[in-house]
């Protein structure tokens, strides 16, 4: 009887102290224990393939390198502004001193009144051409440029007449600078007509494909009655894909590079 009471006593203490200690635990503000738990850090060598932790997707678009020949025409010719002087005027193009005139020379006039010694002027291919040619002489020294027209084929070709003479020539500028200096002489057969007759020219401008370049016609002659066939004549100015150059016509080409 006595064992059953001590029993009873025992669980009814173990009781008391059981409410009391969750009494203490739901008040408490410090929990008595906390759980932590920690991860496991990964480090990445330096010297590792993957030496950044943060993967990064990169997107690479493939570029087109654009060759300096991009800017080809893709045509037999092209043509440059007023290159035949077909209006007539010198649009188009700059006049320095007084050996062009102010106008292009109209080929249908001057030989209906057969004003080069009574011999057509022939092979200009069109109705203009510009010229320091004057009835009976020669005119005074003069400069012929182009506007600056970008080159997209590898020949500037063109008609021209005009004696061996250093005085007589036709440059290619390119930046304010003379990239080239051309002499002719047309003056080539046995037709007493020759000096009345174009010929076809060409200099190549492949070196400055996709550039501004502009062309230069200059004389420095100074007309007379004994030097009366020392003048220039030009027209038909285009660029092309292949040279037109008549066999023997260019007699001095100096480049400036």
């Amino acid at each position: 009887m006595a064992g059953n009471q001590i029993k009873l006593i025992l669980m009814f203490a173990m009781a008391i102290i059981a409410v009391v200690l969750l009494i203490y635990l739901i008040q408490s503000p410090t929990p008595i224990f906390s759980l932590t738990t920690t991860s496991k850090a990964t480090t990445i060598p330096s010297n590792s393939a993957s030496s950044n932790a943060t993967s990064s997707v990169t997107s690479k678009s493939s570029t087109t390198s654009i060759l300096t020949t991009s800017c080809l025409s893709g045509q037999p010719y092209a043509a440059i502004t007023n290159g035949n002087f077909g209006t007539g005027t010198y649009f188009g193009w700059n006049v320095t001193g007084l050996g062009f005139g102010s106008v292009p020379a109209n080929v249908s006039q001057l030989n209906q009144n057969n004003s080069y010694y009574g011999s057509p002027w022939t092979g200009a291919q069109g109705g203009y051409f510009a010229t320091t040619y004057e009835p009976g002489f020669s005119k005074y020294p003069g400069n012929l440029t182009s506007d600056s027209f970008q080159a997209v084929e590898p020949y500037l070709n063109f008609k021209i007449i005009s004696p061996q003479n250093q005085q007589l020539y036709v440059e290619i500028i390119h930046k304010n600078t003379v990239y080239a200096s051309y002499q002719f002489n047309t003056y080539i057969n046995s037709n007493q007509n020759q000096s009345s007759i174009f010929e076809n020219v060409s200099i190549p401008i492949a070196s400055y494909l996709c550039q501004n370049i502009s062309v230069r016609v200059v004389s420095g002659v100074l007309g007379s009655l004994q030097n009366r066939l020392q003048y220039i004549a030009v027209s038909n100015f285009y660029q092309g894909s292949t040279p037109s150059t008549t066999q023997g016509v260019v007699v001095n080409a100096t480049l400036n590079q």
